[in-house]
C-alpha cells in the first residue's frame, strides 16, 4: 500500500473510532459516620474496582439527600507496591433517600444515584459520569455504613 493511502486509512480509522471508552468500576464500602457542623458525614474506605476514601454529606440523616456532595480520593499502587493518591472524583447525589429500617437500628437507601461532575490528578480528564451507591447505615454508639459503589466515567 502506498504511504499516502496508508495515511488516509489510518486517519479514517481514527475518525470512526470512539473518542474515549467509558470505565465502569465496582467497589465495596466500609465507613463511619460523624457529625460535622450539625450534618452527618459518611467517610470510609472503598476497595475493589477503585481503591480510596469516600466522603459523602448525608445532611440531617433520614430523608432526602438529593443535591448533597460526595468526593472519592482514589489511591493506586506503583510498580513497587507503594500506595499514592492518584486523583479525586467528585460530584453530587442525583437522587437518594435514607429510610429508617423496621429494626430501628439501621437506615437503608434506595439506590442512591450519583453524578460525577469533575476529576483531578490522573482522573483530570473525567468531566462527567454517573454512578450508584447501595448503602446501609447501622446505628449504634459509633454509627457505621456499608455498601457497594458503582461508578461509570
Amino acid at each position: 500500500m502506498r504511504p499516502c493511502a496508508l495515511a488516509v486509512c489510518l486517519l479514517a480509522a481514527a475518525l470512526i473510532a470512539p473518542l474515549s471508552a467509558s470505565t465502569t468500576t465496582e467497589s465495596t464500602l466500609s465507613a463511619k459516620l460523624r457529625e460535622v457542623d450539625g450534618r452527618i458525614q459518611l467517610s470510609g474506605d472503598v476497595v475493589g474496582g477503585l481503591q480510596g476514601r469516600l466522603t459523602l454529606d448525608l445532611g440531617a440523616g433520614a430523608g432526602s439527600i438529593t443535591g448533597h456532595t460526595w468526593r472519592l480520593e482514589v489511591q493506586r499502587q506503583d510498580g513497587a507496591g507503594t500506595w499514592y493518591e492518584a486523583g479525586v472524583l467528585m460530584g453530587t447525589v442525583a437522587t437518594g433517600t435514607l429510610t429508617p429500617a423496621d429494626d430501628g437500628q439501621s437506615m437503608a437507601g434506595d439506590v442512591i444515584a450519583l453524578e460525577i461532575s469533575a476529576g483531578d490528578g490522573e482522573l483530570g480528564d473525567v468531566a462527567a459520569g454517573s454512578g450508584e451507591l447501595r448503602l446501609t447505615v447501622h446505628a449504634g454508639e459509633t454509627p457505621t455504613a456499608s455498601g457497594t459503589l458503582i461508578l461509570t466515567y
